[in-house]
């Protein structure tokens, strides 16, 4: 498994300056990340960044409450987009699904949608606040709004991603919808597990502890096999030796 395809890595926090999102394009480019998510205020800037990279920049609206009047938050999706955003991850509006008014849940989602303008929109569900029934009326209704995927949760509210909660997903979905993991995910194993039921993808701050522990596990798997300390490979970056490793075991394997 390639985990690098996987990770989002975000840098959301409130306090995060320029020079946080400098370093996040940098390691985003260094380990081949799928995506990188900002706030809004930063796009443009992490956008002149990564410019010419295949890395997708998704950019927060509503983030990390929701709670936002309707207009206001489809008026961020449009300032997003038309500043460089590739897609957009919006929280929904949590407090109304809580209290049944899904005429507005699904307002603020199809506004958003329209703002996107044809660009790909992930609903930000939280899991931990909304309970099965709940979850599942909102993934629908994120379908029909032209929603394109559900992700379980922002850190903020639920520290640590659970597989029921990327099964529950996929089924309240019932296809229709992508489903991506939100929250601290810095341990490799439960990576892999969230994966394998179905998250096309992984949005955390902990994108470098993850391959570190990938190359912990080829080094475990007896990938060095051969080696000796004559052999420079403590020079290589994390990403050059993960490549080699995993090219390693594709040998492996064919022979």
């Amino acid at each position: 498994m390639n985990i690098m395809a996987y990770i989002e890595s975000m840098q959301v926090a409130a306090e995060t300056m320029p020079g946080d999102i400098k370093k996040l394009c940098e390691e985003a480019i260094r380990f081949h990340y799928r995506g990188i998510i900002v706030n809004s205020m930063y796009t443009s800037y992490a956008k002149s960044l990564i410019t010419s990279q295949p890395i997708e920049l998704i950019a927060t609206v509503g983030y990390p409450l929701g709670a936002m009047a309707l207009t206001a938050k489809a008026e961020e999706c449009a300032y997003a987009i038309s500043h460089g955003a590739d897609s957009i991850e919006m929280v929904i509006a949590v407090g109304r699904a809580k209290c049944g008014e899904w005429d507005y849940v699904t307002e603020d989602m199809r506004r958003v949608v329209k703002n996107a303008a044809g660009h790909p929109v992930c609903a930000v569900v939280e899991t931990g606040l909304l309970n099965a029934y709940e979850t599942a009326r909102v993934c629908r209704m994120a379908a029909n709004a032209g929603i394109s995927a559900v992700r379980t949760s922002t850190q903020f509210s639920q520290t640590v991603p659970q597989v029921d909660d990327v099964l529950l997903l996929s089924k309240a979905s019932e296809g229709k919808l992508a489903v991506k993991v939100g929250g601290k995910v810095d341990d490799y194993e439960l990576a892999k597990q969230l994966i394998d039921v179905g998250a096309i993808c992984l949005s955390t701050i902990e994108g470098k502890q993850l391959v570190r522990a990938a190359v912990a596990e080829a080094e475990a798997a007896g990938l060095y096999k051969g080696w000796d300390e004559t052999n420079p490979f403590e020079n290589m970056t994390e990403q050059e030796l993960f490549y080699y490793l995993q090219q390693q075991q594709a040998e492996e394997k064919k022979s």
